[in-house]
Formats: structure tokens, sequence, C-alpha cells
């Protein structure tokens, strides 16, 4: 075990101080937006799941989040250096530009591909840290399953920016799939007062202006860049790229198509989606359900051996004593 730790650190050792320089710590400025970038997606996570956070309430939050301090040298560097020895974007694109893509859904169009590389390193490097000091504390206690479990935990870690990503945006694409109905019925309701669909498109988000909810967030997007002049093709095919749902890609082909007509050919083919999205949403709920129903699986199982314990251990205690 000592052979192993102190290989460990020792290879931690060289990477650390072969890729000592100054400038591969990223620039406060890049910290701070990408700190603001993940307070953004933490509200509109947070609004997808039901926990509305307005945009108020959240700008004063904002406020009193400490300065963004700069990654510590221990984690990134390491991690960075690793990262250019193993030449990560020439032999593992797919897998990078995957995460990449990811990360963009789930953060918006700000993200930037040095961003996913620095939450990379940053979790790389903490992997790191995490299996050197977990070798040496299985050798002080002289067991080898510690070595093992710290060697697991870091593999989690690194794993979990990907896995976290994709179930994050999971949730984002069923909370846009529940709230996307809504909006469709009050967008017929004013085609069918006589409102234009242009306009219809944009009071139906007026209700909805301090929303944090991603689907609310992506269409008062689309709204603003209407007021400020933007041709209603650009922003609807942008408003779909962003959703990235196919109720969303159906519902940018009904617009396309009757943005100057409107009429009850409009309204109709609105219905027609809305009744599949309101079956969506019933199929959406159902599973939530269920979710909730096989998490609750393992605590009664855990009860009732329980109380099986307690009920059979005074009888067999009884026995012992006779």
């Amino acid at each position: 075990m000592l052979i192993a730790a102190s290989i460990l650190t020792a290879l931690w050792l060289l990477l650390f101080l072969s890729g000592t320089r100054v400038s591969q710590l990223p620039a406060p400025v890049f910290l701070v937006q990408l700190a603001h970038m993940k307070q953004e997606a933490q509200e509109r996570q947070q609004a997808a799941l039901g926990k509305e956070v307005s945009v108020r309430t959240g700008s004063k939050k904002r406020k009193k989040t400490k300065s963004t301090q700069p990654p510590s040298k221990i984690i990134y560097v390491p991690a960075y250096k690793l990262y250019e020895l193993v030449k990560v974007e020439t032999r593992f694109p797919m897998v990078l530009h995957m995460l990449h893509s990811y990360l963009l859904q789930y953060y918006r169009y700000q993200w930037s591909f040095e961003a996913t590389v620095y939450l990379v390193n940053e979790a790389v490097g903490k992997a790191l840290l995490i299996a050197v000091a977990g070798c040496w504390i299985a050798y002080a206690a002289e067991e080898w399953a510690i070595a093992l479990v710290a060697v697991l935990v870091a593999v989690v870690s690194v794993l979990q920016l990907y896995q976290g990503t994709k179930s994050a945006l999971a949730q984002r694409k069923r909370a846009m799939l529940t709230e996307l109905p809504k909006l469709l019925t009050q967008l017929t309701l004013l085609v069918g007062a006589g409102e234009s669909v242009l306009q219809s498109f944009i009071k139906c988000i007026k209700s909805k202006q301090d929303s944090k909810h991603p689907l609310y967030v992506e269409w008062r997007e689309a709204v603003i860049e209407l007021n400020n002049g933007a041709s209603f093709a650009s922003v609807i095919e942008k408003l779909n790229r962003n959703c990235a749902l196919q109720q969303m890609s159906m519902l940018t082909t009904i617009l396309l198509l009757n943005v100057r007509k409107g009429g009850e050919h409009f309204i109709s083919s609105v219905q027609e989606l809305n009744l599949s999205l309101w079956e969506s949403r019933k199929t959406v709920a159902r599973l939530k359900g269920e979710e909730a129903s096989s998490k609750m699986i393992f605590p009664l199982v855990g009860i009732l051996l329980l109380l099986m314990v307690l009920v059979v251990a005074p009888a067999v205690m009884m026995m012992q004593i006779m």
C-alpha cells in the first residue's frame, strides 16, 4: 500500500510542478461570468422543479453572494497538465463535445468551450486529490478497502459532471413540456379574440415577466429580440434551438406557416398540438408518481425488516432462557 500511495503522490507532484504557471489559471473576469451563469442556471432549475424564484428576489440574492475566488493551484494545475498530456481534445473529441453540448443546453448560449474545459479540469483535480488522500489514509489504517472506496469516489465525482448535467437537462425538458400547454392555450385564446399571431406571441408571456422557469426565460428572450427589431423567423428558429424539444419544433413550423394568415387553420393546428401536449403532461405526471413510489420501496422494506426484528427478537430470547 505504501508503494501505491508513493507512486500516486509522486505522479501528482510531477503534474503539479511541471504545470505550475500563472497563465494556466482562469482570469477573474471569466470566473465572475461563470459564477453568474451558474447562479442563473440554478434559479432556472429550481423554477423547473416547482421552486419558483422571481427575477427581483434572484437579483437581490445575487448581490449578497461573495466574490468568486480563483481556483486553487493544488486542484486545477495537476488536472490541467494531465489534460494537456493526455490530449483529451484530440483523443476523446466525441466525449468532450457531447459534454459541451449538454452544458450549452443547460447554461444557454452564453456558455463557452473554455468553461467546459474548466469544469472538467476542476472535477479531475478534485478526483486526483481524493485518490491521493485515500491511498495515504488506507496505508495509515492498513485497510485496502479505504483506497478502493477513495478511487471509486474519485471516478464517480468525475462522472457526476456528465450524469448530473444530463439528468438536469431531462428535468428541464419535462418542465418545459409541462408548461408549454398553458402558453399554447393563451396563444389560441388571443388569436381567437382577434389578435395577430405576432401580437399574440408577444402578449401571452406578459403575465410571466418575473418567472425564472426555463420555458418562460426562452420565450421572454425571443420577445425581447422581436421588440429590438429581429425578424420573426430568426427569433422562432433560435427559440426552437434553445428549447430543443420536438413539440417546440412542431410549434415553430405552425407559427412560420401561419404568422401572416392566422385564423381558424392556425387555431385548429395549435389546438391539435396542444391536445398531444396535454397527453404528454399526463404521462410526465404519471412517471413522476411512479418514480416517487419506487423511491419509497426501500424505506418501507427497511421499516418492515426492523419491525420483524423487534417482534422476533423477544421470542428468540425467551426461547434461549427457557
